[in-house]
């Protein structure tokens, strides 16, 4: 493991990752993409080395001043500096030149776009021994522009059965962002039955991309319609949502389901708008039915009278 000395390592590192997802580190939002540093590759890289040479109480310091040099520096000489540091013995080493890669990738869109040609090294790095190198490599993976590699997508879900907790959160997040096969599918649908609330409304946001992608929209409607029963609001809030965003779903099955939800009184009032809203949202999508002598409507489990689904002047919207 990375040595830690001080309490607050933890949460800079933690801090560091995160900014490569997104949330810019502290500066890293004034640099400017291509001006170039003196001594370009010397510096990161003396910088880099820093990181485990200088004293433990200037180590915080030492490891945000590379990843603010590496943020502003030329994408070039940052590949040059943290590729071969991937192989060093060193885990902080290895850490955080894939840090300084995803800071880099993040400055500017062509840097993201550049870091691409780099991707056969960080996905050697997913098999790293210490589980801040793999959760490093897949959020450096993920800062890649505009997207991760589609030759990636099975090694990244590999890490989604991680031992670690923060490295499957990582590698779900990252799936997020590319279309996943049917055989990484299957390893992604055991996250529906397994871990807290957050890990499987991430698995039903890329399990609904993922069948979309394919055309499987029956597949996806039922394992959407059964988020709709799971405990915890936030998966039954992705749920009902991800039925809205198909686009041939079993239309009349859905609309019963979600107007149970939708009608349920002690349902979260966020999910039971999520309903209301999918259920517009499928409606609006439905051909006319002009051959209808009236207009169609459908009883849901929950509540007495029926739903109108679409009068011969179009479609009836659901009121919340």
């Amino acid at each position: 493991m990375i040595p830690v000395a001080m309490a607050g390592r933890a949460m800079l590192r933690r801090a560091i990752v995160a900014s490569v997802f997104g949330i810019a580190l502290a500066g890293a939002a004034a640099a400017q993409s291509g001006t170039g540093l003196p001594g370009g590759q010397q510096r990161l890289d003396v910088l880099l080395d820093n990181i485990s040479t200088v004293p433990h109480r200037n180590w915080p310091k030492a490891a945000e001043a590379f990843i603010q040099a590496a943020s502003e520096a030329e994408m070039a000489d940052v590949v040059a500096v943290a590729i071969p540091a991937l192989g060093d013995p060193r885990e902080e080493q290895r850490y955080y030149a894939l840090v300084g890669l995803g800071a880099a990738a993040m400055a500017s869109v062509a840097n993201g776009e550049a870091l691409a040609a780099e991707a056969a090294a960080l996905v050697d790095s997913l098999s790293d021994d210490d589980p801040w190198v793999r959760e490093a490599a897949v959020a450096a993976l993920a800062a890649i522009q505009p997207g991760p590699p589609e030759w990636t997508v099975a090694d990244i879900a590999a890490l989604v059965d991680d031992p670690v907790r923060r490295v499957a959160v990582a590698a779900m997040r990252t799936l997020e962002r590319v279309a996943v096969g049917d055989d990484d599918a299957a390893g992604i649908h055991a996250m529906l039955d397994a871990g807290d609330g957050a890990e499987r409304s991430r698995a039903i946001k890329v399990l609904s991309r993922h069948y979309r992608t394919q055309g499987n929209y029956r597949e996806a409607e039922w394992t959407m319609i059964d988020g709709l029963d799971d405990p915890d609001r936030g998966v039954r809030w992705q749920a009902a949502t991800a039925l809205g965003d198909l686009d041939d779903a079993n239309w009349s099955f859905a609309l019963w389901r979600l107007d149970a939800v939708r009608r349920n009184p002690k349902e979260d009032t966020a999910v039971r708008r999520a309903a209301s809203t999918a259920m517009n949202n499928i409606l609006d999508r439905r051909p006319a039915r002009s051959a209808l002598a009236g207009p169609a409507s459908v009883r849901t489990k929950a509540g007495p009278g029926p739903v109108r689904l679409r009068s011969r002047s179009g479609p009836v919207r659901i009121r919340d």
